[in-house]
């Protein structure tokens, strides 16, 4: 059962969802890519009569009712950039080029039953820089982002969900603490939320009377998860997960553990309460975290970075958020929002951040203690009834380093889009690194060739400015 939300920017949220990943597109109903891009099954928000549970029609040929109920569809994008660093000399800017398609199977041969598959091919790609040189990047590669089937066993409410499938929890728009399952954070800046779906098995039992519902999900562990890249097929990940919504309100409880694997896994929970007051709508997010799988980091007296024990702590996390949606002329409008981040997981200096990053698996966006974002979105204004624009702003507060994000999208045919970007990139950390700075931040914990390399790669990640542009069909 997925649990309805009644916010006032709800409807504009949903029209944007698949090109403006930040509104809306993360409730923590727990909806899935299959529900916002394709639609949802019938048998997900109400249960069905018994006389509607009934086998198809026999058909006159085998499988000929299967292909009947089977939609198959997809978006082909072909995404161009092109990176400027204030610190590279000019032949070393570079234009890259990268094209991927997304297909999808989704077949409903039963009105209780749904099978759904999505997969990636990515073509190769590689950078073109100003001096004509050329350097290569990724090679071609196919991936199975879901592979899952959903049913209602008869006489039941329940609702099992087996395979590879997305299950995004988390009430934020630009960070999510409790979205425990994810095998990868979430990218407020992607336009388009295609992360691989978690290997799971997912339980679901409804209370519609009291609009909540519980979920129970059973889960192999990512190495993001496990923390151990010696993880074993026995390794489990078990979570729980409470949803209840009331008026314009609604409420999650989360918990998370790993059990089974080669070490201790951490334990994670969490709690997230969204609602509308006013013309506001107010998240508030939180976490706590045992046994966190991460490498942390302090400086000692004579300011070296030197690995510090906090396993056994329950770190906090906590985001607290705004959005505003203000009408304006017959039936335009905006929205603006904003959040704070608290992250108990990450480092308190610029000097340890990077250490967390290199050696101890921080995450961007979670790598720093204190962050703060802003959005605002205007679809269709006035007489631009095709095209949206989008900025956002991200702060790391522990090293001052910002970034800011301008995009412009723009439906050429009713199913295609094309899609242009800038990113800018100021101050000296997480969201801006020079070779130097890294460099120079890590001279004494790793050798000078490895900070050096990573001192390069950081600064390839993380231009001064970043133009990108992609044309997006939809099959």
């Amino acid at each position: 059962m997925m649990l309805e939300r009644s916010r006032r920017f709800r409807t504009a949220a949903l029209v944007l969802t698949t090109t403006l990943p930040l509104l809306g597109s993360h409730g923590f109903a727990d909806e899935g890519l299959e529900d916002q891009l394709f639609g949802t099954p019938a048998t997900e928000e109400t249960q069905l009569p018994q006389s509607s549970l009934s086998l198809p029609a026999p058909q006159s040929l085998p499988g000929q009712g299967l292909l009947s109920t089977t939609t198959i569809g997809g978006r082909a994008d072909l995404s161009s950039t092109l990176r400027l660093q204030s610190d590279e000399p000019p032949a070393e800017m570079a234009w890259g080029y990268q094209p991927t398609a997304y297909l999808y199977l989704d077949s409903r041969p039963r009105p209780d039953t749904r099978a759904f598959l999505r997969v990636s091919l990515t073509g190769d790609s590689g950078s073109t820089f100003t001096d004509g040189s050329s350097r290569p990047g990724t090679s071609a590669s196919l991936d199975i982002l879901e592979l899952w089937a959903k049913w209602q066993p008869a006489d039941s409410s329940i609702f099992w969900t087996i395979g590879r499938q997305p299950i995004r929890w988390g009430a934020g728009q630009i960070w999510q603490p409790t979205d425990f399952l994810s095998a990868t954070f979430f990218d407020p800046l992607a336009q388009f939320d295609d992360r691989r779906g978690t290997d799971a098995a997912r339980l679901t039992i409804p209370f519609e009377a009291q609009n909540a519902s519980v979920i129970f999900v059973a889960s192999r562990p990512s190495l993001g998860q496990s923390g151990s890249s010696d993880a074993r097929l026995r390794d489990l990940q078990l979570s729980g997960r409470f949803e209840w919504s009331f008026g314009s309100t609604e409420i999650a409880a989360s918990a998370s553990m790993i059990e089974g694997g080669v070490a201790e896994g951490p334990k994670r929970f969490g709690l997230a309460v969204s609602s509308g007051v006013g013309a506001i709508d107010v998240v508030l997010e939180g976490a706590c975290t045992k046994d966190a799988a991460l490498g942390f980091f302090e400086r000692d007296t004579e300011s070296r970075v030197r690995p510090v024990e906090r396993k056994q702590q329950c770190l906090p996390q906590g985001v607290a958020g705004l959005a505003w949606q203000q009408g304006y002329g017959d039936a335009d409008s905006f929205t603006i929002g904003g959040e704070f981040f608290w992250n108990g997981l990450g480092h308190d200096s610029p000097q340890t951040e990077l250490a967390g990053a290199a050696l101890g698996g921080a995450r961007p966006l979670y790598i720093g203690q204190q962050y703060a974002g802003g959005y605002v979105f205007l679809p269709a204004p006035r007489d631009w009834d095709d095209t949206t624009f989008q900025a956002q702003y991200i702060k790391n507060l522990t090293d001052f380093s910002e970034l800011y994000r301008f995009s412009l999208v723009h439906e050429i045919l009713e199913s295609s889009r094309l899609i242009l970007g800038t990113t800018l990139r100021k101050g000296t950390g997480e969201f801006h690194l020079t070779r130097s700075a890294v460099s120079s931040s890590l001279e004494n914990t790793l050798p000078e060739e490895s900070a050096a390399a990573l001192g390069n790669a950081y600064a390839r990640a993380t231009p001064n400015l970043l133009l990108d542009a992609t044309v997006s069909l939809e099959l």
